[in-house]
């Protein structure tokens, strides 16, 4: 965990550098200035993004457009500074015209939704963001036929400036158009499971460990791993759960961290400034919590089944649990809008990528 902070802190630099020092730390009481006219202003306003659409006009267009503008500059501002020979800004346009298109479309599909203001301007938050991570990933495919040795890293920067701009946003969104989170059971249920692994003996801890380890293994998405990254995480698990040389609790205590600011997070709605490992699980976790929003307590089985489990002794049926939980979520996942999905694969995988597999 420590090198992926070092390395964090040396991508979020270098991202800051990217959109403008307004843009990080994450910050309520400071947002973005006024638009400049460009190419990029001009093509989103002429879109007319909230045309007829009464969820989207006054401030919330302006919120749209300004979000919108950000993502796509992102995604130029860091292709033009790493690879300016090859960055065709023709090619760009067409593609940032149809992801247009796209937005339209998520905008037009948001405004026909029952759901609540709060769950349709987070998905149509989300939605878009991941509408721009598969245009940066377009980008990088086109870059890499005229290139074929394209830098990793510039996709890792990539995808880390997506998800800052959504979460500058977020906190804007509900900063000053009061549009908040409300519900983060995710957050929340895994805040509590660390807390207790945390303080409970070393071998049950590793014991958990273990329980996870042998259920992750079977499901779709750890098979959707690249080879490299599936070894790594089965290797660290694996340390984690029977190595006495690995500081279990030490580890777990470090992610808690990470989980327990998340939920400060959004219940404060302030920020500070954050590590790589932190961005992204915050990411992560908040797509989980969007995901979840609007169940009740879909986790308080399985944490009654936790909290029997840790004052007994033996399994006491956990294993099975997991098992079944793991099962569920993917259930769930399973029943996501598809760019939902995947903008959270791709944001695991990075995080998987850069933290076990950092080479």
């Amino acid at each position: 965990m420590q090198a992926t902070v070092s390395l964090g802190k040396d991508v979020i630099q270098t991202i800051s550098k990217f959109l403008g020092d307004g843009i990080l730390p994450l910050n309520t009481r400071r947002f973005l200035s006024p638009m400049q006219e460009d190419k990029i202003t001009e093509m989103v306003k002429m879109s007319l993004l909230c045309r007829d659409l009464g969820f989207c006009q006054g401030e919330l267009r302006k919120f749209i457009d300004e979000f919108v503008i950000m993502q796509a500059k992102g995604i130029e501002n860091i292709l033009t500074t790493l690879v300016p020979k090859i960055f065709n800004r023709d090619i760009y346009d067409q593609q940032l015209k149809h992801i247009l298109g796209q937005v339209r479309f998520i905008l037009k599909e948001e405004s026909l939704s029952d759901k609540d203001e709060i769950n349709i301007w987070f998905d149509t938050v989300k939605k878009i963001s991941a509408k721009f991570q598969e245009m940066a990933l377009q980008c990088l495919s086109q870059l890499s036929n005229i290139v074929y040795d394209i830098d990793k890293t510039i996709y890792q920067k990539l995808l880390l400036a997506n998800v800052i701009i959504e979460m500058k946003y977020l906190l804007k969104l509900c900063a000053i158009n009061n549009i908040c989170v409300k519900s983060y059971e995710c957050s929340t249920s895994l805040n509590s499971l660390l807390e207790h692994l945390i303080t409970m003996k070393d071998e049950k801890a590793r014991l958990f460990i273990k329980y996870v380890y042998e259920a992750l293994y079977k499901t779709h998405f750890f098979s959707s791993l690249t080879e490299t990254t599936a070894h790594e995480f089965q290797v660290i698990l694996n340390d984690m759960a029977y190595s006495s040389n690995v500081p279990t609790q030490e580890i777990l205590s470090v992610v808690q961290k990470i989980v327990g600011a998340r939920v400060k997070f959004v219940t404060d709605n302030t920020d500070e400034k954050l590590s790589l490992d932190s961005l992204l699980l915050h990411e992560i976790l908040s797509d989980l919590d969007n995901i979840y929003c609007g169940k009740s307590n879909p986790f308080a089985e399985f944490l009654n089944q936790f909290f029997i489990w840790i004052v007994r002794d033996g399994d006491f049926g956990l294993s099975k649990h997991i098992r079944e939980l793991l099962t569920e979520i993917g259930k769930d996942l399973s029943n996501t809008p598809k760019e939902l999905f995947d903008k959270l694969s791709r944001e695991v995988r990075l995080f998987l990528e850069m933290t076990v597999d950092p080479e």
